[in-house]
């Protein structure tokens, strides 16, 4: 879900941020994408390197919530809101790589396309739950923090 809160939720809060300013949305919501670019490699060479992939799962996952976190709580503050954005957008964008080489690792055949269908569904569902539940909280309370 953190993904398509980022993938859908971050330019709508910096544009908020920003006053509509497109231009300046386009760039401010680059900065976050950027830095995951570069931790996305940096996490999957490490995850390779020690052979490790459940605390570098963990760890990026953490550092997402963390960054979500930030974000709902700094929301109508520019600078911390970014940060925020993109401390979730490196855990989450990080998590990903290392995640999907989890499947064919425990299971093998048929085993490992049924294990990846019903990551794709949870995933699915996911990405119809968490825009609606982004839209209901703002249009519920007037901003996406869903403090009264």
């Amino acid at each position: 879900m953190g993904l398509y809160v980022i993938s859908f939720g971050l330019p709508q809060i910096v544009s908020d941020l920003v006053h509509q300013n497109l231009i300046l949305t386009g760039l401010l919501s680059s900065i976050p994408y950027c830095l995951a670019a570069i931790r996305m490699v940096l996490i999957g060479h490490s995850s390779d390197l020690h052979n490790e992939r459940g605390w570098h799962i963990a760890l990026s996952a953490l550092l997402g919530s963390f960054g979500l976190i930030i974000c709902a709580i700094y929301l109508s503050h520019l600078p911390l809101a970014l940060l925020g954005l993109s401390f979730a957008s490196i855990g989450v964008m990080s998590a990903l790589p290392v995640f999907w080489s989890l499947p064919t690792a425990f299971l093998s055949g048929t085993g490992a396309a049924g294990g990846i269908v019903v990551i794709n569904a949870c995933g699915n569902l996911a990405g119809y739950l968490s825009p609606v539940m982004v839209s209901w909280i703002k249009s519920l309370t007037g901003n996406f923090t869903g403090r009264l």
